[in-house]
């Protein structure tokens, strides 16, 4: 090229384009670009013979070009592939979007519950906006514009970050509205406990008055609770029966060593001699003060009925726990000696075990599992409670029992068997006679309870 140049006679000066990818070629360098003040020109150095053919020429008016070395760069600083500051503006922008629209939607549920017409209008216009700027990016996109990147990068990213705060904020706000709304009804609710157990405390009084009304000293109250002590006493009965079909007794025979040569009026009657045994062994002695282990005559009247009232609304099992060793634990323990025999509790159980238990030990003790026992525990303190009701009246009591052979009389007596008449035997209106006491009658002053009978030669009625 200088050949060329020196045999056309001419030098001509070079272009900048062309200086600079010789210079570039050379020193590998970078560029800073700026321009010279008018009055302040400086001449490029000499680049050598090979360079420049004159080493007085000046390039004037024009750029001015300073060149710098490279300096090695870290390879993790180099641009990678693919990672373009303007996707990565447009992502951060949609991400930063879609939060705000979170936000916005998440403020307009929260509108709705109260429902809050002007936060529900500003929610709504605050999630339009997003959807609307969302379509922008999206245009923005298509069209390939260009997005000032670090700039909209940054501010993206900031948007976002004060979309999830608002998120966090209107989420804590809500989780805060319900639990002073729970704390508000755990208030009502307690305050309505309250006033509760302040009516339920006067209803109980006045419940506890009207008990005491009714459980005046009248016969009916005692009627309804010796048909109570019965009944219990039937079931003591039966569950004693029980046993003995298990253990093969021999019921006839059984019951005809308690009372001898009885004509049944039906077969399976003998049941009622069993009942005569337990009723006749559990009431003897009802007219004794100490019959119940207590002290008897050293209550009033009203606390006779309080112990019967409070004592009738527990369960026997508990009133023989808390009563441990009171009264009624002394009477269950005597009465149980008193009804079964040794011999029988060893054919039932095949040891005396429990009844030595029950003789020598607390009640804590007792095996209350055992059918047989709480049978008889239940039976024994309707007996029990009958007697401190009966000790209640002022008039004196008595009990009383019919024996075999006597003619029965409906003044005294009540036929346990009401299906029955008397067998033909011969004698035109012949009384009918009684075979056995069932359960024993009272007196209370000049009012007698009448007591139940088994009769003797009855036939049942089909």
């Amino acid at each position: 090229m200088q050949e060329m140049e020196k045999e056309e006679g001419t030098v001509k000066p070079p272009q900048i384009t062309e200086l600079f990818q010789r210079l570039a070629s050379v020193c590998k360098s970078k560029t800073i670009e700026f321009f010279a003040e008018e009055d302040e020109y400086e001449q490029i150095p000499a680049m050598g013979d090979d360079d420049f053919d004159s080493k007085e020429e000046l390039i004037t008016d024009q750029k001015v070009v300073v060149i710098k070395p490279d300096h090695l760069r870290d390879p993790s600083e180099m641009p990678q592939i693919g990672t373009s500051p303007n996707l990565d503006s447009f992502l951060s922008c949609i991400f930063a979007n879609i939060a705000a629209f979170e936000s916005a939607y998440l403020q307009l549920q929260t509108a709705h519950t109260p429902f809050d017409v002007e936060n529900v209008k500003a929610a709504d216009r605050s999630a339009i906006a997003q959807l609307r700027k969302l379509s922008e990016v999206k245009h923005s996109y298509r069209t390939c514009s260009e997005l000032p990147s670090l700039n909209w990068l940054l501010e993206a990213q900031v948007e976002e970050r004060q979309s999830m705060l608002r998120t966090y904020e209107m989420t804590v706000n809500r989780l805060q509205s319900e639990i002073d709304r729970m704390d508000s009804e755990a208030s009502v609710l307690k305050a309505h406990k309250e006033k509760l157990i302040r009516r339920n405390s006067v209803l109980t009084k006045r419940l506890e008055e009207l008990n005491f009304r009714r459980a005046s000293l009248s016969l009916s109250v005692f009627d309804s609770a010796l048909r109570e002590a019965i009944r219990l006493s039937h079931s003591f009965t039966k569950v004693l029966i029980d046993y003995m079909k298990h253990k093969r007794w021999d019921l006839d025979s059984a019951a005809d060593s308690l009372h001898p040569g009885i004509d049944y009026a039906k077969k399976g009657h003998n049941r009622y001699a069993f009942l005569s045994y337990v009723c006749l062994e559990m009431f003897r002695g009802f007219d004794d003060e100490s019959f119940s282990e207590l002290n008897v005559s050293s209550f009033e009247e009203k606390d006779h009925l309080k112990r019967f009232i409070s004592c009738s609304s527990i369960d026997a099992l508990e009133v023989l726990r808390r009563e441990e060793e009171g009264g009624f634990s002394k009477f269950c323990r005597k009465k149980y000696l008193q009804l079964v025999h040794p011999k029988m509790e060893l054919s039932f159980l095949g040891n005396t075990e429990q009844r030595d238990v029950i003789a020598n030990y607390s009640c804590s003790s007792w095996p209350l599992t055992n059918p047989l026992l709480v049978s008889f525990v239940k039976m024994a303190h309707a007996i029990w409670l009958l007697h401190i009701l009966a000790s209640a009246f002022e008039s004196a009591l008595g009990i009383f029992q019919v024996k075999r052979g006597a003619r029965f009389s409906m003044v005294f007596m009540e036929n346990v068997v009401r299906k029955s008449v008397v067998a033909d035997s011969g004698d035109a209106g012949s009384a009918p006679i009684v075979g056995f006491t069932v359960v024993p009658g009272f007196r209370i002053g000049k009012t007698v309870i009448q007591c139940q009978v088994y009769l003797d030669g009855m036939r049942c009625i089909e």
